[in-house]
């Protein structure tokens, strides 16, 4: 222990919520100081020290949450006075998306900064309600600059750096490895790092995956390598959400970090902001997901510390404030101690009000809401996700395998690309279709490509509308991409006492494909769709026409899927292939055969599981797959003739007298219906 300082030597606040970051955090420390006195008020437990000549204040929360954190903020400051800066430290829920360094990883560490209209932490539930949404008011300060000048200081010099002389990895080596109650502290390894498909539910809630046997085949691919070097931490710049609420839903961390472009979520920061700013280092524990555990709780607690130190070591030291204010101006010595402000922290508050200013100024969101609301069009999500629902772990995959396919991910400058994959009724082209999108856009940001879809059903006369596509897709471009809303807004603004006209959508599709690269955009169904019945009449002819005019010349992305249709195929073979290049794939026998044999086990396993032995299982599995003709709705229809009352051989007979392809099935589905109504006993021929 070092001797007594003064409560006014300690300029740095470290916040750690729970109890594994404040161990974490006070492993960092160079030194501790004796406690100071405080006042009742102040209920606050304080670990004084110091980190390179710099005096620090660490404290804990008795709970996380944004009231507790303010509450802890306040009375550190009355007790500390010269507290100019918080540092909100701890662990948080990562969104798995790619940034500039790359996938966002467990152990990673997210540090917040302003970015376009939110000042690094966006308070994401609260606001006005308002008619089917929450507004968002107010908004919080961004963190000080002389803590952004430092984070961008250690970036810089950190990537003059090899992978092995990482000082934030050298400082997880100062936690002692031989201490029992340290362990939780050491690096997990890459093979614990799973993130699951949305859709794959955790089994048993509070058991970790390896106890309950979560699938792994559902486990969702990345393009990279998980972060298996352990000499060197990752570390990704950005926006972070606060909330009172633990997210724990993959589909809502993804809604809410589309809506607001975030990296990372946490609960205490916006109540450290409402009192103080502050710079806000979270280590990622998690997924935000039902996997949610605790197995990387103690790593992630000590990334975020050992950033925490390197980046106070980069933070200036300023002379005392006697050295600072001249005893002869007149002004400097009228004040008292306690009015006295130092030039730097009075400087800083100077700056954190102009950001903060320019933070209230009108935002890309307002505007982004009147565009959805001006251009309308009809959302496909529900046909996306329920396809999702459906398709079984590893199918699919056959695709990504094809040269087809690599072509048209390849991206061409000044060259865009039609991929028409085609085949016939039940052979799976929806569930493939939406197995595309999630891997394609896996692959990247959906904030940083424009990227939509659009499901065509013949039953909806909102999803069969040829005029509906273009806008489905110009609304979700708008909803995900900021320079698509200020190519877009003009025209709005322009037009707004009136519904977007088709030619109005048209040319802003033209623009964001001709400004903004790899636009992506997915067609299922389009065989399904009929011409449109208002004033702008477009056949399917047209409206590829039309398509084709808006990606030419650029790196735009098109994917369709359909049946064979002539008029579709007709426009393939009139467009000009000099700036599209036009790709065509049938889907084959060959192509499905391993996802049938897959789909016709699970569908006779679900059938006939439970009494029949597994030799058994497998020969009828294999029948079905073979008599199913690659069509996957006839083993769907076919399966509901299974029943497990009846003995093997009478099974058997039932698959033998199995109408084969999908016309004779329906038939034979609609002459049962057509029985069932008239009371008819004669078996129909």
């Amino acid at each position: 222990m070092s001797s007594p300082r003064r409560h006014q030597d300690y300029a740095i606040g470290w916040i750690c919520p729970l109890p594994v970051e404040q161990t974490a955090a006070l492993l960092m420390l160079d030194e501790t100081h004796d406690r100071l006195s405080q006042q009742p008020a102040d209920q606050n437990v304080y670990t004084l020290g110091s980190i390179g000549g710099h005096s620090i204040v660490i404290a804990g929360l008795h709970q996380p949450g944004n009231s507790p954190a303010a509450t802890v903020v306040t009375q550190m400051r009355n007790t500390f006075p010269n507290i100019h800066y918080v540092l909100l430290v701890g662990i948080g829920g990562g969104v798995p998306i790619r940034t500039e360094s790359g996938w966002i990883r467990l152990g990673d560490v997210v540090v917040s900064k302003p970015i376009g209209q939110y000042p690094g932490v966006v308070q994401y539930d609260t606001g006005k309600a308002e008619v089917g949404q929450l507004k968002r008011i107010g908004a919080l300060p961004p963190p000080p600059v002389v803590l952004l000048q430092a984070a961008q200081d250690m970036e810089v010099k950190r990537a003059l750096l090899k992978a092995q002389d990482d000082p934030i990895a050298k400082c997880l080596q100062r936690i002692p490895s031989d201490i029992p109650a340290l362990e939780k502290y050491l690096y997990p390894g890459s093979a614990k790092d799973r993130l699951y498909h949305n859709d794959y539910i955790h089994k048993q809630p509070g058991v970790r995956c390896d106890k309950c046997k979560c699938d792994l085949a559902r486990l969702r691919l990345r393009d990279e390598p998980g972060n298996t070097n352990r000499e060197y931490i990752r570390v990704h710049r950005g926006v972070i959400a606060s909330g009172g609420m633990v997210i724990k839903d993959a589909n809502k961390r993804d809604g809410l970090a589309g809506q607001y472009g975030v990296l990372c979520f946490e609960t205490e920061a916006a109540g450290t902001l409402a009192d103080l700013p502050a710079l806000v280092i979270r280590g990622i524990a998690d997924y935000c997901d039902s996997h949610k555990n605790d197995l990387w709780q103690g790593y992630a607690a000590a990334t975020a510390a050992a950033y925490t130190r390197q980046l106070i070591l980069h933070m200036p030291t300023y002379s005392s404030q006697s050295d600072d204010i001249s005893f002869n101006n007149p002004v400097a010595n009228t004040a008292s101690p306690s009015q006295t402000v130092p030039w730097a922290h009075l400087f800083q508050q100077m700056q954190t009000l102009r950001l903060t200013a320019s933070s209230l100024e009108p935002s890309v969101s307002d505007q982004r809401k009147e565009l959805i609301a001006w251009i309308g069009g009809t959302v496909t999500d529900d046909e996306y996700h329920a396809a999702l629902s459906e398709q079984m772990p590893g199918t699919c995959r056959w695709i990504l395998q094809r040269t087809l396919f690599k072509a048209w991910t390849a991206s061409t400058p000044e060259v865009s690309k039609v991929l028409w994959i085609r085949g016939g009724p039940g052979c799976g082209k929806t569930i493939l279709t939406a197995s595309i999108i999630r891997h394609v856009t896996s692959l990247h940001s959906t904030r940083s490509i424009p990227a939509a879809y659009f499901f065509c059903r013949h039953e909806d006369q909102r999803k069969a509308d040829l005029n509906g596509i273009a806008r489905s897709w110009v609304q979700q471009i708008v909803n995900r991409i900021d320079d698509a809303v200020s190519i877009a807004y003009p025209l709005c603004e322009e037009n707004k006492s009136r519904a977007a006209t088709m030619m109005e959508v048209w040319e802003i599709l033209y623009r964001v494909c001709h400004s903004i690269d790899n636009c992506m955009l997915f067609l299922d169904g389009l065989d399904e769709c009929v011409m449109s019945g208002d004033p702008w009449h477009q056949d399917k002819a047209s409206f590829l026409a039309r398509l084709w005019s808006t990606i030419s010349g650029t790196t735009a992305r098109v994917l369709i899927s359909s049946r064979g249709d002539a008029e579709i195929h007709s426009q393939f073979l009139s467009a000009r292939q000099d700036k599209i290049t036009f790709l065509e794939h049938d889907i084959a026998i060959e192509d499905t055969a391993q996802d049938i044999i897959d789909y016709s086990t699970s569908v006779v396993n679900e059938r006939l599981g439970v009494n029949k032995d597994q030799d058994f299982i497998h020969e009828i599995s294999k029948d079905v797959a073979h008599k199913c003709d690659g069509m996957f709705l006839w083993v769907r229809l076919m399966g509901k003739q299974l029943s497990p009352g009846k003995n093997k051989n009478q099974i058997r007979r039932t698959l033998v007298s199995m109408p084969q392809g999908l016309e004779q099935t329906y038939q034979r589905e609609i002459h049962s219906i057509l029985n069932l109504s008239i009371g008819e006993k004669k078996p129909i021929p």
